[in-house]
């Protein structure tokens, strides 16, 4: 892991040692994979800096698309919300495309 990358993070990791609780669920619907994250914090204002640093990461993930384009393709998926003092981030991709990204990663 290059760590000098990871400095910038640090606020951001801060921020997301805010949740008290994490909760996961992943599903199948139909022909597609089902995904969520749910954060739960104690206040609503920890939430929304929650969610704001999670869609900047997304929104990092979804620009570096000419260094990791399967990366990028799945930030294009991810969708947050914070209703309250929770955050959830969602995701739904065919199983298919998922289990090809895989492999290709895997052969790299």
């Amino acid at each position: 892991v290059n760590m000098q990358a990871l400095e910038g993070l640090k606020a951001e990791a801060e921020v997301i040692q805010q949740a008290r609780r994490v909760m996961m669920r992943v599903d199948e619907k139909g022909e597609n994979l089902a995904a969520s994250v749910g954060l739960v914090t104690g206040n609503e204002s920890d939430a929304a800096d929650l969610g704001d640093v999670l869609q900047g990461l997304v929104s990092f993930a979804r620009l570096n698309k000419d260094e990791e384009p399967e990366l990028a393709r799945l930030a294009r998926l991810l969708k947050t919300h914070v209703e309250g003092a929770a955050v959830r981030i969602k995701m739904e991709i065919p199983t298919a495309d998922l289990l090809d990204m895989v492999k290709s990663k895997a052969m790299k």
